[in-house]
């Protein structure tokens, strides 16, 4: 394997002679492309951009995570591929991860704060109907 960061103070005795390369560049890739899509995200609902579709339907990440994820998966199982292929193939897995993940994170943050909306409203209800209702308890 070509040793890529050998600039990195550790790089070569940590990553590179322990044979972590592969693990180090799926890691690498998934937080760039963590990163990468939480600021798209986050930039594109600041600018109202428009989200893919494709023949007007709305893609979400995850579509091409999941195949991503799927496709290297199954290269790194079916083929064994050399040195180089194998960077290449875990960095997609690692692409494909994140783009999954995020989408994952993201719709569960939505059911949280639904949640928490309808909570607060339950509440809000709660102690606007309560006092009038013990005031007539009260009497």
């Amino acid at each position: 394997m070509a040793d890529f960061f050998h600039f990195v103070p550790g790089y070569e005795n940590y990553v590179f002679r322990a044979g972590r390369e592969p693990l180090f560049f799926l890691l690498l890739a998934f937080l760039l492309t963590f990163l990468a899509v939480r600021t798209y995200t986050r930039l594109g609902r600041a600018r109202a951009w428009r989200s893919g579709s494709v023949r007007g339907i709305h893609l979400h990440h995850s579509v091409p995570g999941i195949i991503a994820s799927l496709a290297a998966g199954t290269a790194i199982i079916a083929f064994q591929p050399g040195d180089d292929s194998m960077l290449l193939l875990s960095a997609l897995f690692g692409v494909g991860g994140a783009l999954t993940l995020d989408q994952f994170g993201t719709a569960e943050m939505k059911k949280i704060a639904r949640f928490l909306a309808r909570s607060l409203r339950e509440r809000t209800s709660t102690f606007v109907h309560c006092p009038p209702g013990l005031s007539l308890l009260l009497t």
